[in-house]
């Protein structure tokens, strides 16, 4: 399958890669004994969802350990999303500095950059607007930080929140083996690939984001995190896995609207191989006859996807083939048509 294989790039074999030489950030470099973070800054990009929004927001004022400050980007939203957050701010007496921003919408990305450009704390925490942290995760992220003595990306474990959505056996797959999120295949405190950058729930050094921000390129949701995990692996960062700091994904999502998602990823995939071709290989994507009869079948294996999302509904679990191949179809069928359209404004 014409797939990155993002397998080829452990932490291990990433930092042989050829390249600009690039400042030094310190990677890998204890801490002065003593010189402990101090201050963690939870930084949320939203658009369109004050209803998971306010409910993430009503889980940083439950913490144990406080945030020092919680900066809001709003990607553009054009429902009430911006008063919302004006009279929320106005009704509660956080325990954080509270700052509200918008842009014109241009994406996750950008909305991230202008959340570490505003904010002071020495580390910054990604939330999505949809993923509900529970009441220990900002002091689990600052203590491991802190107790692994060198400057770290720390992930931290996005399940299903299973009070407002239906869990079924797809989306228990796509979470745990890599479509989405890959949990089944990471051990808790151990160093994990580029790909498990996960901005929504993930915690690291300010000054990493400073030297390598976000690519705004990514208009959507879908590369932009594994650009930037990749770019700071290669410089050198570590990545370690924190199943104890846990957020809850609150985001309706059917196996429809994930081959959906995948269409889009395909499509957006050609973006980040033209900034690090090293990524995948020229000929994963050419148009071989065991593509297009790939594809082809495809079409034919649509017919049977309505029982199949009926029989996922109803909680019965399908072989995993089943679930790879729909995925890959959906993934392939955006990449090609991207490549078209790519094909098409070079004639």
């Amino acid at each position: 399958m014409g797939l990155i294989d993002r397998t080829r790039f452990a932490p291990e074999s990433i930092h042989g890669l050829p390249g600009k030489p690039l400042p030094d950030l310190g990677f890998g470099t204890p801490r002065v004994e003593g010189k402990l973070y101090q201050s963690i800054a939870v930084v949320i990009p939203t658009y369109n969802r004050w209803d998971c929004l306010s409910a993430t927001l009503d889980a940083l004022l439950a913490q144990d350990r406080s945030p020092d400050e919680v900066i809001v980007v709003d990607d553009g939203s054009t429902d009430d999303t911006g008063s919302s957050l004006q009279a929320w701010g106005r009704e509660h007496a956080c325990p954080f500095r509270f700052a509200t921003l918008r842009q014109e919408n241009a994406g996750p990305a950008r909305a991230r950059n202008v959340g570490v450009e505003h904010a002071r704390s020495d580390l910054i925490a990604f939330l999505g607007d949809d993923t509900i942290p529970e009441p220990d995760w900002v002091g689990l992220h600052l203590k491991m930080q802190n107790d692994l003595g060198e400057g770290c990306a720390v992930v931290g474990y996005t399940g299903w929140d299973t009070t407002t959505v239906h869990v079924t056996p797809f989306l228990r797959y796509i979470n745990g083996r890599g479509a989405q999120f890959k949990y089944d295949l990471m051990e808790d405190g151990q160093d994990v690939p580029f790909d498990c950058f996960y901005t929504s729930n993930l915690s690291l050094p300010r000054n990493y984001l400073l030297a390598e921000p976000f690519n705004p390129v990514f208009r959507q949701a879908g590369w932009e995190d594994v650009d930037v995990g990749y770019r700071l692996v290669r410089r050198g960062m570590r990545i370690v896995y924190n199943a104890s700091a846990r957020t809850r994904h609150r985001h309706a999502t059917t196996m429809e609207s994930f081959m959906q998602r995948q269409f889009n990823v395909g499509r957006m995939c050609p973006q980040i191989l033209e900034l690090h071709p090293e990524m995948g290989a020229k000929r994963d994507f050419e148009d071989t006859p065991a593509l297009r009869c790939f594809i082809g079948f495809g079409y034919f294996a649509r017919l049977f996807l309505p029982v199949v999302r009926s029989l996922d509904y109803q909680r019965v679990p399908l072989p995993r083939m089943v679930y790879l191949f729909y995925l890959g179809w959906y993934y392939v069928r955006g990449l090609m048509s991207a490549r078209r359209d790519i094909s098409a404004n070079q004639a």
